[in-house]
């Protein structure tokens, strides 16, 4: 039977989440406490991104690693979040319904995105997750690299992923991302540092 895709990386994430990496200390009621939906994403992104170490097979087509590039929209779909109870607008006279589900439809996505947003700077902040890429609105969602190994696996899997996407951009598959660099960097290199803590790299 042929393995789930992503399934020893579940298993990691799910290691990382018993050992209390996405724990945090509760104020008001004084005890240690998960973020659930920051685990629920670690799992998720998880199940959905190849494992380490690749088949030659992989290898040899440049597939990347733990790499997740499809954006936002994607993870709001799969946890379907912006599913909106007929009780919120039917009650409205016909004309009147259409223009209010457009508008909470709405209203869930932004909500959505920040939860997500958040979710992705909350496991950047503990480790499992790092912005390889910047994402750059209507050019590419950026590239989020899941750090579920040990330092020396987890720098191979980024060089490795680097060099995925620097052949992905080579053959104009994959946009560079560019709008950090300064006149001394290189206009073809995509690889400019940023720091993840800025609000600018998790924007879709």
């Amino acid at each position: 039977m042929t393995e789930k895709m992503g399934y020893p990386n579940f298993k990691l994430a799910m290691k990382a989440i018993r050992e209390g990496r996405l724990d945090f200390y509760h104020e008001k009621s004084k005890t240690i406490k998960g973020n659930d939906f920051a685990q629920k994403i670690l799992m998720w992104l998880a199940e959905e991104t190849l494992d380490w170490p690749l088949t030659d097979e992989q290898e040899r087509k440049h597939h990347t690693c733990r790499l997740y590039r499809r954006g936002y929209g994607e993870i709001v779909e799969a946890f379907n979040m912006l599913a909106v109870p007929e009780e919120a607008y039917k009650h409205l006279p016909e004309n009147e319904w259409l223009e209010a589900y457009a508008k909470l439809v709405e209203s869930r996505r932004k909500t959505a995105e920040s939860r997500i947003r958040d979710a992705f700077r909350r496991l950047t902040e503990r480790g499992l997750l790092t912005c390889i890429q910047n994402p750059v609105k209507g050019r590419n969602y950026g590239a989020y690299m899941l750090l579920l190994g040990d330092d020396a696996e987890n720098n191979e899997i980024l060089d490795y992923n680097r060099a995925c996407l620097l052949e992905m951009y080579k053959a104009h598959v994959y946009e560079p991302v560019t709008r950090r660099a300064e006149p001394e960097d290189d206009a073809t290199n995509p690889w400019i540092e940023t720091d993840n803590n800025d609000d600018s790299v998790w924007g879709l």
